[in-house]
Order: structure tokens, then sequence, then C-alpha cells
């Protein structure tokens, strides 16, 4: 649910669409999915709903993003389109955030988005700008630091560098947890779950719990183990390249 500058209440559902209440006149306005409708909503599935500091309504879908404009009464959708790198990157919404003229799309095999209001573009983040996944699960902010969960990790993005922490299971995040009457639990972050309270701490749930932080002191495994090769093979056969003692990989010459 979210609420916009007129005080109205907006309420996504699972399968009826998206509900506008208000108040004042005692009325409801229900807009679900029509197919003769171009102008309409792109699915009755709404994962994440945020109403902007502009007046548009954004509603997440399976099958989409939704911007809805109150003075014209009609839906934007926006779709993944090959080849077009302005584009959202991905049809399956899983959460959306707002900060400083800026929406962020966690998506399902697209990465992290970024839709600046003024350029009217999107900006991608994903594994080849260094996530550890393409599944981002959940988003909030901490000053100039956007964290957001995908399936198995917790990530920092630093606003103004675009620089990249990943937390994971060497940093002390529980990889599984025994739960009563499920028995062993995987981690896995839920979509659209995370919250923030006025201590500063930040809140991301899903299987296996819900870890609370501090994000200004939260710790960070900075130890990196040395690499010792043991044994070498080629076609099954033992290579005669390296002696008897293991090799430290970290005195090997760089052209090794």
């Amino acid at each position: 649910i979210c609420e916009d500058k007129d005080g109205n209440i907006w309420a996504g559902s699972i399968k009826n669409g998206l509900t506008k209440i208000n108040f004042s006149k005692s009325k409801f306005y229900r807009f679900v999915y029509d197919e003769e409708n171009p102008n309409g909503i792109s699915n009755n599935y709404i994962g994440s709903l945020i109403c902007d500091n502009t007046g548009n309504i954004w509603a997440g879908t399976p099958d989409g993003l939704n911007r809805f404009n109150k003075k014209t009464g009609t839906f934007t959708i926006f779709k993944n389109s090959v080849n077009n790198a302005s584009v959202i990157s991905s049809n399956k919404i899983n959460c959306l955030f707002e900060k400083d003229s800026n929406l962020w799309i966690g998506t399902e095999d697209g990465g992290l988005n970024r839709y600046n209001y003024s350029e009217k573009r999107f900006y991608h983040f994903t594994k080849e700008n260094g996530l550890p996944s393409d599944n981002v699960k959940a988003v909030k902010t901490n000053g100039d630091d956007l964290w957001f969960s995908t399936t198995r990790n917790l990530v920092k993005l630093n606003l103004k560098t675009n620089d990249i922490v990943i937390f994971g299971k060497s940093d002390g995040l529980q990889n599984s947890m025994y739960i009563k009457n499920y028995g062993e639990q995987q981690l896995e972050f839920y979509e659209n779950f995370a919250s923030s309270d006025k201590s500063g701490y930040l809140y991301f749930g899903g299987i296996a719990g819900m870890y609370i932080f501090n994000p200004d002191s939260l710790p960070q495994n900075s130890y990196r183990p040395k690499v010792i090769i043991k044994k070498i093979k080629v076609k099954d056969r033992k290579s005669t390249r390296l002696n008897s003692s293991h090799t430290d990989i970290s005195r090997m010459p760089s052209s090794a």
C-alpha cells in the first residue's frame, strides 16, 4: 500500500489488480487487466507499489512496470526490449524504492535498475557491474548508500561512486537454519521484504530468518586465504612441473 499527495490510499493485490481508496468521497476505484485496453494495467498481480514525489503511482508486476498518471487516468507500461540499453532490463519486478528523483527497481534476472525522472531512461546494475546475482529482491537506503538483497547476499551500493560491497556467508550471514516442521532451510531473501527504523537499523527477511543490522557498524571479513596448489593433472596424468612440496600460488611468477 501507499498514500499519494491527495491523501488517497492505493493498494495492490495478488489477483485483483490495483485499488484506489478515496476517503473523502467514501469510494473505491479498481484498475484491473483488460487485454482490450491499451492504456490499462499490464497484470493483476501487484508485487510492489509506490506513490512517488511527483504524484505518479508505480506498480510492479510479473509482466512489466506500470506508471499511473492521475491526471489522464491512464497507465504507461515499461517492458524490456532486446538490444535497447535504455529500457528496463526485465519484465518481472520484485521491488520499488524512490530516492532523489530516481526510482530504483529490483528485478528478476535483470539486476537493479535506476529510472531517472528527468532523463526518462533506465540505467542497469547487473553481474557485469559486480553484483553477485541478477535477482534483486528488496531495496532500502542509508545516507549515500543503497542497500539491497539478492537471492543469498546483501549488497551495498554507494550512490556517489557506484562502488559495490557484497556481504555473504564469510561476513556472518547465516546460510541455513533449522525450522520446526520444515527442517533445514537455506537462506533465500524474499521479494520486497525490507524495512528500516528511526535508529537507522535495516531489516531484510526471507527463508531462514530476518537479518537486522546497523549499516554504520556492519563488519566485513577482509581475510582472503592463500591459494595453494597441491596437485596438477593433465589428461589424468600427474604433472612433473611441481615438486613434492606444495606450491603457493601467491609466490608464483606472473607468467605462470
